[in-house]
C-alpha cells in the first residue's frame, strides 16, 4: 500500500487551514487548490515554506504514521514523502530509498513539467536536501537519469531486502 495516495486528501479541515494561511489567491476558479500558485508562494519565501511544512506536520504526518502502523501489521507499506527524514517518517521504514539525479537534469525536468524559468526551478531545488544527503541517509539510492525505470529499481531493492 502506498500511503501518500491514501493520505492525499485529508479532508476539509486541512484544506481550509491551507487556504486560511495562504489566502484565496491559491485557489482555482472552481475552488480547488492551484498547486502552481501555492508552489510559487512557498518556494519564493522560506517563511511560507516553513508554514506549509508546519501545517503538513500537524495534519498529514500523524495520519501517515497511523496508517503505517495499521497497515504495517498486515502487509508492506510504502511511504512516498518528500520530507520523509524531516518529519521523522524514516522511523517507520525498514528500508529507505532515495531517488536522485544530476542538477542539470533536475532543472530541465522541473522547467519542462511546470513551465517555469530555470531561476524558479533552482529556487525550488535550493529548498530541498541535496544528493549527498540522500547518499548518506538512505539504504539505497537510485540515480534517475534517462533510461532508468524507477519502479523496476524500487521493486528489485524491495525484493532483495525481503529475501535477507
Amino acid at each position: 500500500m502506498i500511503l501518500v495516495e491514501k493520505c492525499k486528501f485529508l479532508g476539509k479541515v486541512y484544506f481550509d487551514t491551507i487556504v486560511e494561511n495562504f489566502g484565496r489567491e491559491i485557489l482555482l476558479d472552481n475552488g480547488e487548490l492551484d498547486r502552481k500558485k501555492l508552489r510559487d508562494k512557498i518556494f519564493s519565501n522560506y517563511a511560507e515554506k516553513e508554514k506549509l511544512d508546519k501545517l503538513t506536520s500537524c495534519y498529514v504526518v500523524p495520519k501517515i504514521k497511523k496508517e503505517a502502523i495499521l497497515n504495517g501489521e498486515t502487509g508492506d507499506v510504502v511511504i512516498d514523502a518528500a520530507l520523509l527524514f524531516e518529519f521523522g517518517l524514516d522511523e517507520f521504514c525498514d528500508i529507505t530509498i532515495g531517488v536522485i539525479t544530476s542538477l542539470d537534469t533536475l532543472v530541465n525536468r522541473i522547467c519542462k513539467r511546470d513551465s517555469i524559468s530555470e531561476e524558479s526551478a533552482k529556487l525550488r531545488i535550493k529548498s530541498q536536501k541535496n544528493n549527498n544527503f540522500f547518499k548518506s541517509h538512505c539504504d539505497y539510492v537510485i540515480i534517475n537519469e534517462d533510461g532508468c525505470n524507477i519502479e523496476e529499481e524500487i521493486l528489485s531493492m524491495f525484493n532483495r531486502k525481503k529475501s535477507i
